[in-house]
Formats: C-alpha cells, structure tokens, sequence
C-alpha cells in the first residue's frame, strides 16, 4: 500500500513540475513590431526558443493596440526562416516569407486579412 501511495504521489508531483515549467522553457525575442496604419493593432515578429532539443522559429501575431507579447506561439504565421510584413491598410497585411517550412499560416485575423507571398531569395 506505501509503494502505489508513493507511486500516486510521484506521478501527480511530476505532472504538477512538466505543467508549471512549459512556458519557462520557451522565449520570445521581438525582431520587428510594426503598427497598422491607424494604430489599432500591431503585427509582432519574434523569434520562439523552447530549449536546446528544438530549433527556434519565427513567428507573427497580430496584437490589439495596448496588448503586449505573451509567452505564447504566433497567432498568425510561424516558419522556419525570417520573413517581412508590411500592413497594406488598416484590414490587410502582406507576409514576404522565404522559408518552404511553413508551419502555421492563417489568412485572417478578427478584420484583418493577411495574404502571402512566397519568394526564393531575400532581396
């Protein structure tokens, strides 16, 4: 009975130190913020370091204005090599990436459209 009490209470300290230490793992490092037009929202790109086993990516979140970076991965874009942003309007951004490792690319944010563009070498 000691040993499956014992067991119980190692399994459940365990989950407890794998759940609170993910996010201290992972790093966000800003390379370019970027504000729309009328300044209501940025669009962010950083870099995302989890630890030596994985490679870092870069990624883009659209943020409200007032909203700052989280510890958290892209809401909109991330790949394996760099990329540019540049807002079109207030409701569109346009994405120039260069990586064929695309991981995560959504076309639309709340009233922005984001629309892409897949380029060979950088300019």
């Amino acid at each position: 009975m000691k040993s499956q009490t014992l067991l119980i209470f190692i399994t459940i300290l365990s989950s407890m130190l794998l759940t609170s230490c993910d996010s201290d793992l992972c790093t966000n490092d800003v390379v370019e913020k970027l504000d729309s037009p009328d300044n209501s929202k940025s669009a962010v790109i950083f870099i995302r370091a989890c630890g030596a086993t994985t490679d870092e990516s870069y990624q883009l979140s659209i943020l409200e204005e007032g909203e700052d970076l989280t510890n958290q991965k892209g809401n909109i874009y991330i790949s394996k090599g760099n990329f540019e942003v540049d807002w079109s309007n207030n409701n569109k951004i346009h994405v120039s990436f260069y990586s064929s490792e695309v991981f995560k690319q959504e076309t639309q944010f709340q009233d922005v459209e984001i629309e892409y563009e897949y380029k060979k070498n950088i300019e």
